[in-house]
């Protein structure tokens, strides 16, 4: 479906052409088709934007024409990938004809609204280094609290060799006592631990897209038609997330997850 703004100071031939499209064109959700002077950009209606750059918009058609009034047609996409350019270069991401019938074909091929993935990678990165810095903010304190001065330690060697097995010390007490467990802790709970989390998507309609993402870079996506029917474990963490403040948004809740928005969620996922 297409939502279609003003588009008067579109050609004939741009405009016979978006007519076609929309005849053809199939999405759950609408994508919103916006007309900037020669240009044709088309929105993720679920993501609206006015910053019309290939990062932001599901594609961008557009029309020139040299002296002699022969028309290019150019349409830019995140789904084009064209090697004859660098990836940096907007030319990457396009692909030009003068053939009408021929950037009809590229239309239906990278007019596309945003897939589960392209939904989930829109925060992954951040989460992903949430979760990095919290490995390495337990490895830290846990090095700091069992780092044994060199005295401490030949002290201890000391009398351990007098006198046998039992710590003396304060410091080797509380070794004992206290750090050994907060070291197995972090040897068992944390180390080896990997990245597994659900990235939710609650869709204007209600239903569910839920991404699972792991530390092999591995993305599997299931759409359930409402919260309802998703596994339990996922429920429970949507309901405990929903319950966040504005001032805990975007901040990762270790074994539960990150509330991004209101409709989107990371959810820590059981271990396989």
């Amino acid at each position: 479906m297409l939502n279609i703004g003003n588009v008067d100071g579109m050609s004939e031939a741009m405009k016979k052409m978006l007519a076609e499209f929309r005849r053809v064109q199939v999405s759950r959700f609408p994508i919103d088709v916006v007309c900037t002077g020669l240009a044709l950009h088309f929105i993720d209606s679920r993501f609206p934007t006015n910053k019309f750059n290939y990062r932001n918009v599901s594609a961008s058609l557009r029309e020139e024409r040299d002296e002699e009034h022969n028309i290019t047609y150019t349409i830019t996409s995140r789904l084009i990938t064209n090697e004859k350019f660098r990836p940096d270069k907007v030319e990457h991401h396009s692909r030009t004809t003068n053939d009408p019938k021929k950037m009809f074909k590229f239309m239906r091929d990278y007019i596309k609204p945003l897939s589960a993935l392209e939904i989930a990678k829109r925060s992954m990165d951040e989460v992903k280094e949430q979760f990095s810095t919290w490995k390495q903010d337990m490895r830290y304190k846990v090095q700091s609290d069992i780092n044994v001065s060199t005295t401490d330690l030949l002290e201890e060697v000391r009398r351990l060799r007098d006198i046998g097995v039992k710590p003396q010390t304060a410091r080797f007490e509380k070794l004992y006592s206290q750090d050994l467990d907060a070291y197995e802790h972090y040897e068992k709970q944390v180390k080896h631990k990997k990245f597994r989390q659900a990235h939710v998507y609650v869709q204007p309609d209600e239903s569910v897209q839920v991404t699972m993402v792991d530390d092999d870079a591995k993305a599997s996506t299931e759409v359930y038609e409402s919260l309802s029917e998703c596994p339990e474990w996922l429920q429970q963490g949507i309901t405990m997330l929903r319950m966040l403040d504005d001032k805990q948004r975007n901040k990762g809740i270790v074994g539960l997850g990150t509330k991004w928005g209101d409709s989107d969620f990371w959810v820590d996922a059981p271990e396989q």
